[in-house]
């Protein structure tokens, strides 16, 4: 994998910070996205 060691930048926390909100990236050609889920847990995938 190839982010399996380090940890990858998106922005910051707080443009997730109500629940649903979410950020998109592409990363070395992949689609990469952090949602805020409806617990208020921040999710990479």
């Amino acid at each position: 994998m190839i982010f399996l060691r380090t940890w990858q930048f998106m922005g910051p926390a707080s443009a997730v910070a109500n629940l649903g909100q979410y950020l998109t990236l592409d990363i070395a050609g992949f689609g990469v996205f952090a949602i805020r889920g409806k617990d208020g847990v921040l999710r990479g995938f």
